[in-house]
């Protein structure tokens, strides 16, 4: 069989699946799928379809952050300098713990739209923890649900004219995209859908219909099409302002076989951190030092036998065996040092599609060069947002990001409460729907 010359591994559903695309453009992919826990279900796969070239895997859209961008440029370097900036703007994990992708979605003469992507290293780490296990190292990780974008396209579902929002259900969690003229303008990742109501779902998707309509032309269609797997959802059956087509995920081919098209085609979206490509080096001279060990070891031994006889050539390989055993463990050692300490640390954990809306509106408001932090954060979905943290030594700097703040949409101050301590101002503020009915106790202590 023909080199592989892509490898998707994708852990859904309780099962390992995985797809090769060979360099023959007539040899039929090669999909398999094993059931049972990540690690185990990995190995066992890989024991039967051993990875030989590149290989890749997704992650959740709800574990990213995905904006569309109109960017004034079109030179690469230029576009990578302000999806860069855009990042340190809006990220709430810290700089070094944080992963930016993007691809090229539409450019014209000055202009260029992006899809960006911005993780934690946490989730992908654990990806690298779950790859290692069974001696891989990926080459690129996309997000899923640009993966099911490209089988449905492909499937003929998705045309260059249309204007549409699309809901995909699928494994646990739930998203939102609005699609025009042929790209996606929006991602957002919701609750889970299959257990909403209709007017749960309609609030929801109306605040996407907000957020799309600050920069973009909301679609016109009041139709919602619904990829979903397994059963339909529940509140189908219930009245609401929308429509809905309904249309099973079984239907398409696998979705690991949609992120290797991506992954085949150039410049697409991949998270994988600058450092797995360097171990991916490390590991390849590793296996070529050790090949060259092993030959000349041959040699070795075939003139100690000349020499020594067997049983000096038996002494000599346990010695030799012994020194690798011992750097092997002091490699392990380091990595399950290194391991330990990226799980100590905590990451943003909070991942329902309003809870990122409002962190994105924060993170927007918020002055840069670290002149004001947040240190803790309550969401109530029904009322609003609760958070605390520090401005440094200057109240300037929270008295504008208190009316920054107030100038969006979706959020109004309700009271706060500044106090100084140490030279330094620490804040507390809690902040309510705009559509909630002000009442006669707001105002600031």
């Amino acid at each position: 069989m023909a080199e592989p010359l892509i490898t998707t591994l994708l852990y859904r559903q309780g099962a390992m699946e995985m797809t090769c695309l060979f360099e023959d453009e007539q040899a039929p992919p090669d999909t398999a799928r094993q059931e049972g826990e990540p690690a185990v279900a990995l190995k066992a796969l890989t024991a039967q379809h051993p990875v030989s070239g590149p290989c890749s895997s997704a992650l959740p859209a709800a574990e990213v952050m995905l904006m569309v961008l109109n960017l004034p440029a079109t030179l690469p370097r230029e576009i990578e300098g302000m999806v860069q900036l855009q990042a340190e703007e809006i990220s709430p994990f810290p700089a070094e713990r944080t992963c930016v992708a993007w691809e090229l979605l539409e450019q014209q003469d000055q202009f260029s739209r992006v899809l960006m992507g911005l993780c934690a290293r946490k989730p992908l780490d654990q990806l690298h923890d779950l790859y290692h296990s069974a001696g891989l190292v990926p080459d690129r990780v996309d997000i899923d649900v640009l993966g099911w974008l490209a089988l449905i396209k492909d499937a003929g579902e998705l045309t260059d004219s249309a204007d549409c929002l699309l809901l995909i259900i699928q494994d646990g969690h739930s998203d939102v995209v609005a699609w025009q003229k042929g790209q996606p303008c929006l991602i957002r990742s919701l609750v889970k859908a299959s257990e909403l109501n209709a007017d749960t779902l309609h609030e929801e998707l109306m605040m996407v219909m907000l957020s799309l309509s600050a920069a973009f032309d909301p679609a016109a269609t009041q139709t919602l099409h619904i990829w979903h797997d397994g059963e339909a959802p529940g509140w189908l059956s219930e009245p609401g302002d929308w429509t809905f087509e309904l249309h099973p995920l079984s239907q398409l081919p696998p979705l690991s076989a949609g992120l290797a098209r991506r992954a085949m085609e150039p410049h697409r979206l991949d998270l994988s951190p600058p450092a797995w490509r360097m171990e991916k080096i490390r590991l390849k001279n590793r296996k070529k030092y050790l090949q060259i060990g092993i030959a000349s070891a041959a040699v070795w031994v075939a003139v100690m036998l000349g020499f020594l006889g067997w049983s000096t050539i038996r002494q000599s390989g346990l010695r030799s065996l012994e020194k690798q055993n011992q750097a092997t463990a002091n490699e392990v050692s380091q990595i399950e040092a290194l391991s330990q300490r990226v799980r100590s640390l905590t990451q943003f954990t909070d991942r329902s599609s309003s809870a990122l809306e409002t962190l994105l509106i924060l993170a927007s408001a918020a002055p840069g060069s670290g002149r004001l932090t947040i240190d803790d954060y309550r969401y109530d979905k029904t009322e609003g947002i609760v958070f605390s943290g520090s401005s440094g030594a200057e109240t300037q700097p929270f008295y504008q990001f208190l009316e920054d703040l107030s100038a969006g949409e979706l959020l109004r101050v309700k009271s706060y409460d500044l106090k100084e301590s140490r030279n330094t101002y620490t804040f507390q503020v809690e902040a309510v729907w705009s559509w909630i009915e002000p009442d006669n106790g707001e105002e600031g202590s």
